[in-house]
């Protein structure tokens, strides 16, 4: 209980109190954790965050804000996004982090819907204050801004929550995929990614994008299948390496022989996309990054035995999930003060400028993104007395399985619509489906309120007080890898 206490103490909800929880965290770490799933998940939502901080270039065009992608004005640099997208990594170490809480719960009587709820509510806590600024800022910003202005903004504020939506299925999902890895680890994945290629096939024979949708989760759901996989059945590093080169050979006749392009994040205006829906594309790159993610497994984890790295890592995963919602939040406010400053880095586009333009520019965001995950990130940790303890009692299996679907809805639509017009003001068809803000934060409500009643309230076990004195400090949600609390 020592260090609970004093992990209390060390630190408010700014910057230091976040780097003093960090190392309190680092220096109680059981010897038996696998640190590199940790580094994985960090390291991952950083790299992201700094792509989408370094892509993102807004063209104001008779005083309305258009967001591009650096990568449409340099499409020579598109090849660097088979490095920068890393998502197929945090589903890796989602996946290792998610078997490893689910078998843990299973051996101390907890049952899958009081588990899946506990990892629910890890989403849903910093989310609510996040989705309730922005719609008081939405909701105040109409009263003065003009519409052209505000959409574009608005819509800006949940795009990136689709994430949420998917991660939450591969989370249900997660006693299925740990009992396909334990019978026969690679036949899954390999089952998918041959899915994944007759969705695309389907799609683009018939027209209808609709079919695409599957993609979302058979795609992210290889990932963390291929998580698994590589932690279970630990191939030879001849076929790790098999694997990363027949994959890029395979994406490169793709890419050049069949209708993909080469970027593989989305950009404006292009027909096809390998991100939204996941493309065949994208699912190859999820097993080269798996491969090769395997063969430095070892390399990583003796870097993470560096007490700065591993201190940097428990900060990231602690301030992680605020750090990818309000990242966006800090680009607006830095562009929006730029444009009022007069100084607008997609003039400098193609000169020698632009590019300490950037740096100034992404130095900017990343201080004010700094002070709002400051502000934002204990709360991540903190509970709410409605979204607390669930019911006692025996726990609903049905109730539980019922609230995946609403809760991804939910995320999904909110990420189609934006937060513009909310509640019922403003409707955005999807294959003629009128979709609001209003529906979607209704589908999330009601999928926590059933994953809530379907809970049971679980005594906390004894014998455990060096993983659970853990839990209640703000940084790091270390529930990855072996040796860690539910």
């Amino acid at each position: 209980m020592r260090i609970r206490r004093r992990a209390d103490r060390s630190g408010e909800s700014d910057s230091g109190g976040l780097l003093a929880r960090a190392r309190v965290v680092a220096e109680h770490t059981p010897p038996e954790r696998d640190r590199v799933v940790d580094l994985l998940r960090s390291t991952s939502l950083a790299v992201v965050v700094l792509g989408h901080l370094l892509m993102a270039v807004v063209i104001w065009r008779a005083g309305t804000p258009h967001v591009e992608n650096l990568l449409g004005a340099l499409p020579a640099a598109q090849l660097v996004t088979w490095v920068l997208q890393v998502m197929p990594l945090f589903f890796l170490a989602g996946a290792c982090s998610n078997a490893i809480s689910w078998e843990r719960a299973r051996s101390r009587g907890i049952g899958w819907s009081t588990w899946f709820y506990n990892r629910l509510t890890r989403l849903v806590r910093p989310l609510i204050a996040y989705l309730g600024v922005w719609i008081l800022m939405v909701i105040s910003a109409g009263q003065f801004l003009q519409p052209k202005l505000l959409a574009p903004l608005a819509a800006l504020s949940t795009q990136l929550l689709w994430f949420l939506g998917v991660y939450v299925v591969v989370i249900a999902l997660t006693p299925w995929l740990g009992g396909n890895a334990a019978r026969a680890p690679w036949r899954a994945p390999a089952v998918m990614l041959a899915v994944s290629a007759g969705i695309d096939a389907m799609r683009f024979s018939t027209g209808v994008e609709a079919f695409g949708l599957a993609s979302f989760v058979v795609v992210w759901a290889m990932a963390a299948q291929l998580g698994l996989a590589i932690r279970r059945a630990a191939p030879s590093r001849y076929a790790l390496a098999a694997i990363v080169v027949g994959g890029l050979a395979i994406n490169g006749l793709l890419v050049t022989a069949g209708p993909y392009p080469v970027s593989l994040v989305g950009l404006p205006g292009a027909g096809i996309s390998n991100m939204s829906p996941p493309t065949v594309v994208l699912a190859v790159h999820c097993w080269i990054l798996t491969a090769l993610a395997g063969l430095l497994w070892n390399r990583l984890d003796r870097l993470t035995r560096r007490p700065a790295v591993w201190n940097a890592t428990v900060m990231l995963g602690g301030i992680s999930m605020t750090l990818y919602l309000w990242h966006l939040t800090a680009l607006v406010g830095v562009i929006a003060a730029e444009h009022a400053l007069g100084w607008n880095r997609s003039l400098a586009l193609g000169s020698g400028w632009f590019w300490l333009e950037t740096a100034l520019h992404m130095f900017a965001t990343l201080c004010v993104a700094w002070i709002l995950v400051s502000v934002f990130a204990p709360l991540e940790h903190r509970g709410f007395s409605w979204l607390g303890a669930p019911r006692s009692g025996r726990e609903s299996m049905s109730f539980g399985v019922l609230s995946v679907v609403p809760c991804a809805l939910g995320f999904l639509v909110l990420a189609a619509t934006g937060l513009a017009g909310v509640p019922f003001g403003r409707v955005t068809s999807y294959d003629r489906f009128p979709l609001t803000p209003g529906l979607g934060l209704s589908l999330l409500a009601v999928g926590v309120w059933l994953a809530r009643s379907a809970a049971s309230q679980a005594p906390r076990p004894v014998g455990q007080a060096h993983v659970t004195q853990h839990a209640p400090i703000p940084v790091g949600i270390l529930s990855c890898g072996r040796g860690n609390s539910l």
